[in-house]
Protein backbone atom coordinates (compact mmCIF):
# COMPACT_ATOMS: atom_id res chain seq x y z
CA UNK A 1 0.00 0.00 0.00
CA UNK A 2 1.36 3.18 -0.89
CA UNK A 3 1.29 5.81 2.11
CA UNK A 4 -0.83 8.96 0.88
CA UNK A 5 0.51 12.61 1.38
CA UNK A 6 -1.25 13.15 4.45
CA UNK A 7 0.28 9.75 6.14
CA UNK A 8 3.99 10.91 5.01
CA UNK A 9 3.52 14.23 6.70
CA UNK A 10 2.65 12.54 10.02
CA UNK A 11 5.71 10.50 9.80
CA UNK A 12 7.80 13.83 9.38
CA UNK A 13 6.53 15.43 12.35
CA UNK A 14 6.96 12.35 14.78
CA UNK A 15 10.57 12.67 13.60
CA UNK A 16 11.04 15.99 13.87
CA UNK A 17 10.01 16.05 17.51
CA UNK A 18 12.54 14.29 18.66
CA UNK A 19 15.30 15.72 17.24
CA UNK A 20 13.39 19.58 18.27
CA UNK A 21 13.68 17.93 22.00
CA UNK A 22 17.76 17.05 21.45
CA UNK A 23 18.46 19.79 20.17
CA UNK A 24 16.59 21.73 23.11
CA UNK A 25 18.59 19.27 25.95
CA UNK A 26 21.96 20.20 24.17
CA UNK A 27 21.59 23.64 24.29
CA UNK A 28 20.05 23.61 27.89
CA UNK A 29 23.05 21.86 29.11
CA UNK A 30 26.00 23.53 27.21
CA UNK A 31 24.28 26.64 29.13
CA UNK A 32 24.08 24.83 32.28
CA UNK A 33 27.91 24.16 31.93
CA UNK A 34 29.22 27.54 31.23
CA UNK A 35 26.85 29.07 34.08
CA UNK A 36 29.02 26.56 36.38
CA UNK A 37 32.17 27.04 34.51
CA UNK A 38 31.73 30.96 35.85
CA UNK A 39 30.91 30.12 39.05
CA UNK A 40 34.20 28.29 39.47
CA UNK A 41 36.13 30.90 38.14
CA UNK A 42 34.38 34.07 40.14
CA UNK A 43 35.27 31.92 43.53
CA UNK A 44 38.94 30.80 42.85
CA UNK A 45 40.55 32.62 45.38
CA UNK A 46 42.67 35.47 44.34
CA UNK A 47 46.47 36.07 44.72
CA UNK A 48 47.82 37.06 48.49
CA UNK A 49 49.24 40.47 48.88
CA UNK A 50 52.68 39.20 49.48
CA UNK A 51 52.48 36.76 46.49
CA UNK A 52 50.85 39.45 43.83
CA UNK A 53 54.01 42.29 44.23
CA UNK A 54 56.98 40.17 45.25
CA UNK A 55 60.13 40.71 43.26
CA UNK A 56 61.61 37.93 45.50
CA UNK A 57 65.00 37.38 46.95
CA UNK A 58 67.40 39.90 45.02
CA UNK A 59 71.04 40.84 45.06
CA UNK A 60 71.83 44.91 44.20
CA UNK A 61 75.17 45.93 43.47
CA UNK A 62 76.83 49.06 43.27
CA UNK A 63 79.57 50.94 43.33
CA UNK A 64 81.27 54.06 45.55
CA UNK A 65 83.42 56.52 43.61
CA UNK A 66 84.83 60.23 43.64
CA UNK A 67 82.27 62.80 42.36
CA UNK A 68 84.95 65.49 41.63
CA UNK A 69 87.36 62.77 40.37
CA UNK A 70 84.96 60.81 37.94
CA UNK A 71 83.32 56.93 37.84
CA UNK A 72 86.57 55.41 38.04
CA UNK A 73 88.02 57.14 41.23
CA UNK A 74 86.42 54.50 43.31
CA UNK A 75 86.46 54.72 46.98
CA UNK A 76 87.17 51.00 48.96
CA UNK A 77 86.19 51.21 52.55
CA UNK A 78 83.31 53.54 52.23
CA UNK A 79 80.10 52.36 54.64
CA UNK A 80 77.16 51.85 52.91
CA UNK A 81 73.53 51.37 55.32
CA UNK A 82 70.20 50.59 54.61
CA UNK A 83 66.87 50.12 55.88
CA UNK A 84 65.57 46.77 55.65
CA UNK A 85 61.82 47.17 53.84
CA UNK A 86 60.62 43.96 55.69
CA UNK A 87 61.62 45.91 59.24
CA UNK A 88 62.01 49.39 59.02
CA UNK A 89 63.66 49.33 62.46
CA UNK A 90 66.07 47.30 61.37
CA UNK A 91 69.38 49.56 59.60
CA UNK A 92 72.29 47.19 57.69
CA UNK A 93 75.76 48.00 57.41
CA UNK A 94 78.75 46.95 55.21
CA UNK A 95 81.67 48.16 52.96
CA UNK A 96 82.78 48.52 49.96
CA UNK A 97 85.55 46.39 49.11
CA UNK A 98 89.23 46.99 47.18
CA UNK A 99 87.34 47.98 44.15
CA UNK A 100 84.85 50.67 45.42
CA UNK A 101 81.76 47.80 45.32
CA UNK A 102 79.20 46.23 47.30
CA UNK A 103 76.57 43.81 47.22
CA UNK A 104 72.88 44.37 49.23
CA UNK A 105 71.08 41.04 49.69
CA UNK A 106 67.40 42.11 50.02
CA UNK A 107 63.77 40.52 49.51
CA UNK A 108 61.98 42.92 47.99
CA UNK A 109 58.30 43.85 46.63
CA UNK A 110 57.67 46.04 43.86
CA UNK A 111 56.04 49.20 46.18
CA UNK A 112 58.83 48.98 48.36
CA UNK A 113 61.37 52.11 48.75
CA UNK A 114 65.24 51.57 49.62
CA UNK A 115 66.70 54.35 51.78
CA UNK A 116 70.69 54.21 50.91
CA UNK A 117 72.86 56.04 52.71
CA UNK A 118 76.69 56.33 51.93
CA UNK A 119 79.77 58.28 53.88
CA UNK A 120 83.47 58.34 53.10
CA UNK A 121 86.15 60.16 55.79
CA UNK A 122 86.67 63.23 53.70
CA UNK A 123 83.14 62.86 51.52
CA UNK A 124 80.27 65.06 52.48
CA UNK A 125 77.05 61.71 52.95
CA UNK A 126 75.22 60.63 50.44
CA UNK A 127 71.22 59.33 51.16
CA UNK A 128 68.90 58.02 48.09
CA UNK A 129 65.60 56.70 48.15
CA UNK A 130 64.86 54.80 45.06
CA UNK A 131 62.03 52.42 44.39
CA UNK A 132 62.71 48.60 44.46
CA UNK A 133 61.32 47.61 41.16
CA UNK A 134 64.04 50.35 39.24
CA UNK A 135 66.85 48.85 41.77
CA UNK A 136 66.14 45.59 40.23
CA UNK A 137 64.53 46.25 36.72
CA UNK A 138 66.81 49.87 35.33
CA UNK A 139 69.87 50.05 37.34
CA UNK A 140 72.03 46.82 36.96
CA UNK A 141 74.51 48.29 39.32
CA UNK A 142 73.87 52.01 41.43
CA UNK A 143 76.20 54.31 40.44
CA UNK A 144 77.00 56.80 44.08
CA UNK A 145 78.83 59.58 44.09
CA UNK A 146 80.83 61.41 46.98
CA UNK A 147 81.57 64.93 47.07
CA UNK A 148 84.50 65.89 48.48
CA UNK A 149 84.20 68.37 51.87
CA UNK A 150 85.53 71.86 50.78
CA UNK A 151 87.34 71.59 54.37
CA UNK A 152 89.13 67.95 53.57
CA UNK A 153 90.56 68.57 50.28
CA UNK A 154 94.27 68.47 50.14
CA UNK A 155 97.76 67.92 48.66
CA UNK A 156 100.52 65.86 48.63
CA UNK A 157 103.80 67.00 46.90
CA UNK A 158 106.26 64.94 46.52
CA UNK A 159 110.39 64.18 45.03
CA UNK A 160 111.41 60.93 43.59
CA UNK A 161 115.02 60.75 45.23
CA UNK A 162 117.09 59.07 42.30
CA UNK A 163 120.30 56.59 44.07
CA UNK A 164 123.82 58.38 42.39
CA UNK A 165 124.79 55.28 40.77
CA UNK A 166 121.24 55.84 38.33
CA UNK A 167 122.44 59.07 36.85
CA UNK A 168 121.73 57.84 33.13
CA UNK A 169 118.24 56.69 33.68
CA UNK A 170 115.72 59.02 32.42
CA UNK A 171 114.41 61.04 35.79
CA UNK A 172 110.61 61.49 34.53
CA UNK A 173 108.86 58.78 35.91
CA UNK A 174 105.25 58.02 36.26
CA UNK A 175 103.37 58.15 38.96
CA UNK A 176 99.91 56.24 40.64
CA UNK A 177 97.90 57.81 43.47
CA UNK A 178 95.93 54.48 44.40
CA UNK A 179 93.19 53.69 45.24
CA UNK A 180 92.32 56.65 43.71
CA UNK A 181 93.35 55.47 39.71
CA UNK A 182 94.74 59.13 39.35
CA UNK A 183 98.12 59.10 38.26
CA UNK A 184 101.21 62.45 36.88
CA UNK A 185 104.40 62.31 35.96
CA UNK A 186 107.26 63.38 38.09
CA UNK A 187 109.28 66.69 36.49
CA UNK A 188 112.88 66.26 35.25
CA UNK A 189 113.97 67.11 38.78
CA UNK A 190 111.73 64.38 40.70
CA UNK A 191 109.35 66.75 42.05
CA UNK A 192 105.49 65.51 41.74
CA UNK A 193 102.14 66.39 43.40
CA UNK A 194 98.59 65.54 43.33
CA UNK A 195 95.74 68.47 44.23
CA UNK A 196 92.84 67.78 45.35
CA UNK A 197 93.15 64.80 47.80
CA UNK A 198 90.39 63.94 50.45
CA UNK A 199 91.36 62.71 53.81
CA UNK A 200 92.47 59.35 53.75
CA UNK A 201 94.85 56.46 53.27
CA UNK A 202 96.84 56.24 49.94
CA UNK A 203 100.37 54.69 48.36
CA UNK A 204 102.50 56.00 45.67
CA UNK A 205 103.36 53.46 43.06
CA UNK A 206 105.90 53.85 40.19
CA UNK A 207 105.34 50.61 38.14
CA UNK A 208 102.45 48.00 37.95
CA UNK A 209 102.72 45.66 40.70
CA UNK A 210 105.96 47.51 41.88
CA UNK A 211 106.25 47.98 46.12
CA UNK A 212 104.62 51.31 47.43
CA UNK A 213 104.98 54.21 49.71
CA UNK A 214 101.90 54.23 51.72
CA UNK A 215 101.11 58.37 52.62
CA UNK A 216 98.37 59.50 54.73
CA UNK A 217 96.63 62.86 54.12
CA UNK A 218 94.98 64.01 57.70
CA UNK A 219 93.43 67.33 57.71
CA UNK A 220 96.31 69.00 55.92
CA UNK A 221 98.73 68.73 52.83
CA UNK A 222 101.28 65.80 52.92
CA UNK A 223 105.06 65.89 51.96
CA UNK A 224 106.71 63.04 50.93
CA UNK A 225 110.22 62.31 49.89
CA UNK A 226 111.09 59.12 48.11
CA UNK A 227 114.36 57.19 47.27
CA UNK A 228 114.14 55.47 43.72
CA UNK A 229 116.55 52.76 42.65
CA UNK A 230 117.72 51.55 39.23
CA UNK A 231 115.63 49.02 39.09
CA UNK A 232 112.31 50.83 40.10
CA UNK A 233 111.74 50.04 43.53
CA UNK A 234 109.97 52.39 45.88
CA UNK A 235 111.55 52.54 49.21
CA UNK A 236 110.74 55.47 51.45
CA UNK A 237 113.46 57.59 52.66
CA UNK A 238 113.72 59.17 56.03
Amino acid sequence: MVPTDGSRRGVSARLQLPVSRALTWLVFALAVLAIARAAAAGTAAPPSSEQAGSLGHREIHGRVYDLAEGPDALIAGATVSYVDPRDPRVRRTLHTDAHGEFTLPLTLRDSDVIRITTEAPGYEPLTISPLAVDLVYRYPVVELGLRPRADSVHRIAGLLATDPVCAGEKATRAIALLPTGRSTLSSDGGSFAFEGVVDGDYVLRTEPGGPGVPVRVAGRDAVVQVSVGCSNALATSP
